[in-house]
């Protein structure tokens, strides 16, 4: 797994992601992924360099292909749903995702866990877990579907 280079064609390099759709990329995936993109642009005999959406979403580094014209408002639909959460509990995810990529999976768990603990200490847990189900941003409840759930 990781991020690989090939030359298929004379001129042409095709960046390939190969982590798979159940972790995705994790954070240093995303610089392993720019880096091999910037060397092969830097690379003199490279004219082309590829990588295919469809192909990065079939590995589920991509949420969704969509249309040049949507591409904004797509791109930008996980922001939003992220902005809508508890800000607290965002920044403890995203320091537990930046801490847990680089190191053993046994150590990553317990340094995840620790933040988990943490949220529950702070009271941030029990708020959230208190507003389960509904939509924050509108105060509505949120349909739940938990046959869907269930095939997940």
């Amino acid at each position: 797994m990781g991020v690989f280079t090939s030359a298929p064609d004379e001129g042409v390099a095709v960046v390939t992601v190969g982590f798979s759709p159940v972790n995705a990329s994790p954070v240093q995936g995303w610089y392993d992924f720019a880096a091999a993109e910037r060397a092969a642009g830097a690379d003199p005999r490279v004219r082309c360099v590829t990588v295919a959406a469809g192909e990065l979403h079939r590995h589920g580094s991509v949420r969704r292909v969509v249309p040049r014209e949507r591409l904004l408002d797509t791109a930008l639909e996980p922001a939003r749903e992220i902005s809508a959460k508890d800000g607290q509990l965002v920044r403890f995810a995203e320091a537990a995702m930046n801490g847990i990529d680089p190191v053993d999976v046994r150590h990553s768990y317990g340094f995840e866990q620790g933040f988990t603990f943490e949220a529950d200490l702070s009271g941030v847990a029990d708020r959230v877990r208190d507003t389960f189900g509904e939509d924050v941003a509108a105060g509505e409840d949120v349909a739940f579907d938990t046959d869907k759930e269930q095939q997940s």
